[in-house]
Protein backbone atom coordinates (compact mmCIF):
# COMPACT_ATOMS: atom_id res chain seq x y z
CA UNK A 1 0.00 0.00 0.00
CA UNK A 2 2.68 2.18 -0.93
CA UNK A 3 4.63 1.67 2.61
CA UNK A 4 7.93 0.32 1.77
CA UNK A 5 10.12 -1.43 4.87
CA UNK A 6 13.89 -1.87 5.45
CA UNK A 7 16.54 -3.63 7.42
CA UNK A 8 19.42 -2.27 8.12
CA UNK A 9 22.19 -3.10 10.77
CA UNK A 10 25.65 -0.66 11.54
CA UNK A 11 28.38 -1.52 9.08
CA UNK A 12 25.74 -1.12 6.47
CA UNK A 13 25.76 -4.12 4.82
CA UNK A 14 24.66 -7.84 5.26
CA UNK A 15 27.56 -9.03 7.74
CA UNK A 16 26.90 -8.14 11.48
CA UNK A 17 28.67 -5.50 13.28
CA UNK A 18 31.95 -6.22 15.51
CA UNK A 19 30.93 -8.11 18.52
CA UNK A 20 29.20 -11.09 16.50
CA UNK A 21 30.88 -13.78 14.82
CA UNK A 22 30.27 -15.12 11.64
CA UNK A 23 27.18 -16.50 10.85
CA UNK A 24 26.69 -20.25 11.49
CA UNK A 25 22.83 -20.32 10.88
CA UNK A 26 20.73 -18.81 7.95
CA UNK A 27 19.77 -15.20 8.08
CA UNK A 28 16.19 -14.68 9.26
CA UNK A 29 14.14 -12.26 8.95
CA UNK A 30 11.17 -12.49 10.22
CA UNK A 31 8.31 -9.50 9.11
CA UNK A 32 5.05 -9.31 10.83
CA UNK A 33 2.58 -7.10 9.30
CA UNK A 34 -0.99 -6.94 11.38
CA UNK A 35 -3.45 -5.03 10.32
CA UNK A 36 -7.16 -4.80 12.10
CA UNK A 37 -9.79 -1.97 10.83
CA UNK A 38 -12.56 -2.55 12.76
CA UNK A 39 -14.58 1.22 12.86
CA UNK A 40 -11.31 2.67 11.62
CA UNK A 41 -8.79 1.51 14.03
CA UNK A 42 -5.93 0.48 11.94
CA UNK A 43 -2.75 -0.59 13.47
CA UNK A 44 0.47 -1.51 11.92
CA UNK A 45 3.98 -2.99 13.15
CA UNK A 46 7.62 -4.24 11.65
CA UNK A 47 9.70 -6.35 13.91
CA UNK A 48 13.29 -7.29 12.49
CA UNK A 49 15.57 -9.71 13.98
CA UNK A 50 19.07 -10.98 12.72
CA UNK A 51 20.25 -14.04 14.75
CA UNK A 52 23.52 -15.18 15.45
CA UNK A 53 24.87 -17.57 17.89
CA UNK A 54 22.12 -16.98 20.23
CA UNK A 55 23.11 -13.38 19.78
CA UNK A 56 20.17 -10.62 18.32
CA UNK A 57 22.25 -8.26 16.42
CA UNK A 58 22.00 -4.31 16.80
CA UNK A 59 19.18 -3.49 13.89
CA UNK A 60 17.58 -0.32 12.42
CA UNK A 61 13.96 0.06 11.21
CA UNK A 62 12.85 2.35 8.89
CA UNK A 63 9.40 3.27 7.85
CA UNK A 64 8.90 5.56 4.39
CA UNK A 65 5.27 6.65 3.33
CA UNK A 66 6.05 6.00 -0.53
CA UNK A 67 2.22 7.10 -1.69
CA UNK A 68 0.52 9.75 -2.28
CA UNK A 69 -2.61 8.20 -0.99
CA UNK A 70 -4.80 10.33 1.92
CA UNK A 71 -4.14 8.88 5.55
CA UNK A 72 -5.80 6.31 6.81
CA UNK A 73 -8.08 7.07 9.61
CA UNK A 74 -7.09 5.40 13.07
CA UNK A 75 -3.75 4.03 11.88
CA UNK A 76 -0.56 3.60 14.43
CA UNK A 77 2.43 2.86 12.89
CA UNK A 78 5.12 1.44 15.39
CA UNK A 79 9.29 1.55 15.07
CA UNK A 80 12.00 0.81 16.21
CA UNK A 81 12.44 4.85 17.52
CA UNK A 82 8.62 6.30 17.61
CA UNK A 83 5.28 5.32 17.69
CA UNK A 84 2.47 7.65 15.24
CA UNK A 85 -0.87 7.47 15.82
CA UNK A 86 -2.94 9.45 12.72
CA UNK A 87 -6.53 10.86 13.97
CA UNK A 88 -9.51 8.68 13.99
CA UNK A 89 -11.23 11.06 11.16
CA UNK A 90 -10.02 13.88 8.91
CA UNK A 91 -9.79 17.03 11.34
CA UNK A 92 -11.61 19.84 10.13
CA UNK A 93 -13.21 23.22 11.10
CA UNK A 94 -15.92 23.22 13.48
CA UNK A 95 -17.82 25.51 13.42
CA UNK A 96 -17.75 25.89 9.46
CA UNK A 97 -14.46 28.63 8.68
CA UNK A 98 -15.50 31.71 7.31
CA UNK A 99 -13.81 34.91 5.64
CA UNK A 100 -11.83 36.79 8.62
CA UNK A 101 -14.20 39.79 7.67
CA UNK A 102 -17.30 38.44 8.65
CA UNK A 103 -19.69 39.81 11.25
CA UNK A 104 -21.15 37.64 13.65
CA UNK A 105 -24.30 38.26 16.01
CA UNK A 106 -25.13 36.30 19.02
CA UNK A 107 -28.91 36.05 18.82
CA UNK A 108 -29.87 33.62 21.88
CA UNK A 109 -28.13 31.74 24.85
CA UNK A 110 -28.95 30.01 27.32
CA UNK A 111 -26.86 28.62 30.24
CA UNK A 112 -27.50 25.24 32.95
CA UNK A 113 -30.23 26.98 34.90
CA UNK A 114 -32.54 27.31 32.28
CA UNK A 115 -35.55 25.18 32.59
CA UNK A 116 -38.07 23.84 29.98
CA UNK A 117 -41.34 21.76 30.08
CA UNK A 118 -42.08 21.97 26.62
CA UNK A 119 -40.78 23.68 23.27
CA UNK A 120 -40.12 27.13 23.97
CA UNK A 121 -40.36 29.63 21.60
CA UNK A 122 -37.89 32.46 20.86
CA UNK A 123 -38.03 35.66 18.47
CA UNK A 124 -35.65 37.85 17.55
CA UNK A 125 -35.04 41.35 15.12
CA UNK A 126 -31.59 40.91 13.09
CA UNK A 127 -30.28 44.27 10.86
CA UNK A 128 -27.94 42.66 8.22
CA UNK A 129 -24.51 44.78 7.99
CA UNK A 130 -23.95 46.46 5.15
CA UNK A 131 -21.86 45.24 2.22
CA UNK A 132 -22.39 41.36 2.78
CA UNK A 133 -24.77 38.95 0.82
CA UNK A 134 -24.39 35.69 2.47
CA UNK A 135 -25.05 34.41 6.36
CA UNK A 136 -24.56 31.59 8.58
CA UNK A 137 -26.89 30.91 11.35
CA UNK A 138 -25.03 28.53 13.82
CA UNK A 139 -26.75 26.67 16.76
CA UNK A 140 -24.33 25.73 19.31
CA UNK A 141 -25.30 22.66 21.60
CA UNK A 142 -23.51 21.30 24.54
CA UNK A 143 -25.18 18.24 26.16
CA UNK A 144 -24.55 15.88 29.09
CA UNK A 145 -27.23 13.45 30.28
CA UNK A 146 -29.69 14.62 28.07
CA UNK A 147 -31.03 16.50 24.86
CA UNK A 148 -31.66 19.39 23.10
CA UNK A 149 -34.38 19.47 20.77
CA UNK A 150 -34.76 22.00 17.89
CA UNK A 151 -37.68 23.03 15.89
CA UNK A 152 -39.22 25.35 13.32
CA UNK A 153 -36.17 27.54 12.36
CA UNK A 154 -37.37 30.43 10.61
CA UNK A 155 -35.56 33.38 8.74
CA UNK A 156 -37.76 36.07 6.80
CA UNK A 157 -37.27 39.47 5.90
CA UNK A 158 -39.57 41.74 7.54
CA UNK A 159 -41.86 43.47 5.16
CA UNK A 160 -44.75 42.35 2.26
CA UNK A 161 -42.83 39.35 0.96
CA UNK A 162 -42.19 37.34 4.24
CA UNK A 163 -40.54 34.61 1.71
CA UNK A 164 -39.07 32.05 4.04
CA UNK A 165 -35.26 31.83 3.88
CA UNK A 166 -34.32 28.60 5.94
CA UNK A 167 -34.43 25.37 4.26
CA UNK A 168 -36.41 22.51 5.80
CA UNK A 169 -36.01 24.15 8.93
CA UNK A 170 -38.75 21.93 10.62
CA UNK A 171 -36.90 18.73 9.21
CA UNK A 172 -39.69 17.47 7.85
CA UNK A 173 -37.39 15.45 5.57
CA UNK A 174 -36.52 13.12 8.15
CA UNK A 175 -33.43 14.15 7.97
CA UNK A 176 -30.85 17.03 7.78
CA UNK A 177 -30.40 17.48 3.77
CA UNK A 178 -27.97 18.99 2.18
CA UNK A 179 -29.08 21.87 3.85
CA UNK A 180 -27.61 21.66 7.33
CA UNK A 181 -24.00 20.68 8.22
CA UNK A 182 -23.23 19.08 11.79
CA UNK A 183 -20.03 19.04 13.37
CA UNK A 184 -18.53 18.45 17.14
CA UNK A 185 -15.09 19.61 17.47
CA UNK A 186 -14.03 17.49 20.34
CA UNK A 187 -15.24 14.33 19.25
CA UNK A 188 -15.61 14.82 15.44
CA UNK A 189 -15.61 10.67 14.44
CA UNK A 190 -19.12 10.37 17.19
CA UNK A 191 -21.39 12.97 16.39
CA UNK A 192 -24.52 12.00 17.71
CA UNK A 193 -27.10 14.85 16.79
CA UNK A 194 -29.69 13.45 14.38
CA UNK A 195 -33.41 14.44 12.97
CA UNK A 196 -35.93 12.37 15.23
CA UNK A 197 -39.44 11.61 15.08
CA UNK A 198 -40.54 10.57 18.38
CA UNK A 199 -39.95 14.81 20.11
CA UNK A 200 -41.24 17.90 18.13
CA UNK A 201 -42.92 21.29 18.33
CA UNK A 202 -44.98 20.61 14.93
CA UNK A 203 -44.97 18.15 11.90
CA UNK A 204 -43.72 15.15 12.83
CA UNK A 205 -39.66 15.94 12.96
CA UNK A 206 -37.31 17.98 15.07
CA UNK A 207 -33.48 17.88 15.61
CA UNK A 208 -32.16 16.73 19.01
CA UNK A 209 -28.65 16.94 20.08
CA UNK A 210 -28.07 13.93 22.34
CA UNK A 211 -25.44 12.70 24.76
CA UNK A 212 -25.35 9.48 27.01
CA UNK A 213 -23.00 11.01 29.54
CA UNK A 214 -19.43 11.98 28.18
CA UNK A 215 -20.30 15.36 27.22
CA UNK A 216 -20.65 17.02 23.47
CA UNK A 217 -20.19 20.31 21.72
CA UNK A 218 -22.00 20.18 18.59
CA UNK A 219 -22.58 22.48 15.89
CA UNK A 220 -25.74 22.73 13.44
CA UNK A 221 -25.05 25.12 10.46
CA UNK A 222 -26.76 26.17 7.34
CA UNK A 223 -25.99 29.06 5.13
CA UNK A 224 -28.12 31.18 3.35
CA UNK A 225 -28.56 34.38 1.05
CA UNK A 226 -29.17 37.98 3.05
CA UNK A 227 -29.77 41.43 2.08
CA UNK A 228 -27.40 44.23 3.06
CA UNK A 229 -28.37 46.18 5.51
CA UNK A 230 -31.86 44.87 5.91
CA UNK A 231 -34.58 43.95 8.33
CA UNK A 232 -35.26 39.96 9.37
CA UNK A 233 -37.00 38.13 11.67
CA UNK A 234 -35.79 35.19 13.59
CA UNK A 235 -37.92 32.72 15.03
CA UNK A 236 -37.42 28.83 16.48
CA UNK A 237 -38.26 26.83 19.01
CA UNK A 238 -36.02 24.80 21.42
CA UNK A 239 -36.62 22.51 24.36
CA UNK A 240 -34.25 20.24 26.75
CA UNK A 241 -35.22 16.86 28.69
CA UNK A 242 -32.40 15.83 31.32
CA UNK A 243 -29.34 17.78 33.13
CA UNK A 244 -29.33 21.09 31.68
CA UNK A 245 -26.27 22.51 29.94
CA UNK A 246 -25.66 25.26 27.33
CA UNK A 247 -26.75 26.26 23.94
CA UNK A 248 -26.85 29.40 22.06
CA UNK A 249 -27.05 30.84 18.60
CA UNK A 250 -25.43 33.24 16.56
CA UNK A 251 -26.01 35.03 12.99
CA UNK A 252 -22.56 34.96 10.76
CA UNK A 253 -22.32 37.51 7.71
CA UNK A 254 -20.20 37.72 5.12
Amino acid sequence: MGRNFYYNNDTGDNKCSKGCSSPRTKLMILIIVFTLSAFGLGFTAGYFAKKDKGMLCHSQVTIENTSADPIIPGRTTTSASMTTVTPLVPIKNCPPALPPSATSTTIWSVDDKVTMTTFKKYNFEYSSPRSISNAMIIFEFNTKWGSWYLDDVSVKEQGASSQEIIMNGGFETGDLGFQWEICDPRYPWMVDGKVVGHTFHSGSYSYESQDPGVGSQEYLTQTFSLKSNTKYSIEFYVFYSGQPTSASAKIVAY
